[in-house]
Formats: structure tokens, sequence, C-alpha cells
């Protein structure tokens, strides 16, 4: 097949199979785990895996495809409106409490000199 690879193939300081789980174990036979493992996924590793098992009791065959995923933004979206509505919040809550003394403090600070009469 085309783009065919085995395990053994592959980069394998990024790509190797953990070790075998047994999963169930009943009268003399046993289901067993084995997972591929991918560090660092490049652009080259996208595509489809499958996997081939074959034992006295017959063949099965499982396929999974891995491919590049758009990134959505809605939790920092959310995150970000959340801070901003927060803050607006907060200076609008100390302008309603404090508003005589914010317009003294200006006047004080940075009022015109010549209404000083």
């Amino acid at each position: 097949m085309k783009g065919e690879k085995f395990i053994e193939d592959l980069d394998e300081n990024r790509v190797w199979e953990s070790d075998i789980r047994i999963l169930k174990e009943h009268l003399g036979e046993q289901e067993v785990s084995i997972s591929l493992i991918v560090d660092s996924v490049e652009e080259g590793d996208l595509g489809n895996y499958s996997c081939y098992v074959e034992n006295g009791n017959g063949r099965r065959h499982a396929s999974v495809l891995l491919h590049k995923r758009e990134l959505m933004y809605t939790v920092e979206l959310a995150g970000g409106l959340g801070a901003i509505l927060l803050l607006l919040v907060c200076l609008v809550t100390i302008y309603k409490c404090y508003k005589i003394e914010i317009m003294l403090f200006y006047r004080n600070h940075f009022g015109s000199e010549e209404l000083d009469g």
C-alpha cells in the first residue's frame, strides 16, 4: 500500500509502542492492550494508522485517522472578555462610591490656577 510503514520503520525516539497490558484473562485466553505512542506529533505523522491482529481465533483490524485540529480560542476569548467586564464593573463601582472625592482630587491637582480668586 502507498505510504505503508511499520512501527520499526518510524523514528524510535518519537514513536514507540507501549508494553503489553493484560486486560482480561479467562479460561487461558487473554485480552491484551498495547498503545502506539507518538511524542511531539509532526506534519509527517498525520494520516491513517491501522492495527492488524491475528491469532488462532481469527483476525481483527482497526484504523485511526490522525488529523490536524484547528485551534479554538473560545476559552481564551471568554477569559479575556470576563476580565474586561470585571475591570469595568470595578471601575464603575469605584466611580459611583467615590465620585466627589475623585472630582475634588482632579480639581486640586489639575484644576486651573486662574479660578483660585
